[in-house]
């Protein structure tokens, strides 16, 4: 269940909601967190503790505890993450490398995919503050 949360920002707010959820058994599978100016825009996809559509009990809850007014709610199912910074490099040939498989090249080769990877991933880390 994706829950879109548009409220004026304030020291604590992301903590204060995600233990509303978590006091009302429901899990946060991901989350898209920005601030603009002083307005946060977060929507989070939440599940209840066994992977399952969340109760419409507990969303209740939770925009009785936030505020119905800046919490809207929707079906739509989870989305997959865009972003490259948890993805597997490329084996040996560029086949995609499976869990387990040796990684190929030398420890200098392997040294700079690690800056490489670092790199992509502050940028991306970067990028998502100045939102």
């Amino acid at each position: 269940m994706r829950l879109e949360l548009c409220t004026p920002d304030r020291p604590g707010l992301l903590s204060e909601v995600t233990r509303t959820f978590r006091e009302n058994g429901l899990l946060v599978a991901q989350a898209e967190v920005s601030t603009k100016g002083d307005l946060a825009s977060n929507v989070f996809y939440v599940t209840d503790a066994a992977g399952k559509a969340a109760d419409q009990s507990a969303i209740d809850a939770v925009r009785e505890r936030v505020g119905a007014d800046c919490l809207v709610v929707s079906e739509e199912p989870r989305r997959a993450c865009a972003c490259t910074c948890m993805r597997v490099p490329p084996g040996p040939g560029g086949a995609p490398r499976r869990r387990g498989q040796p990684k190929g090249g030398t420890p200098r080769q392997r040294m700079s995919e690690r800056k490489k990877m670092r790199a992509n991933t502050s940028f991306f880390l970067a990028s998502l503050s100045r939102n």
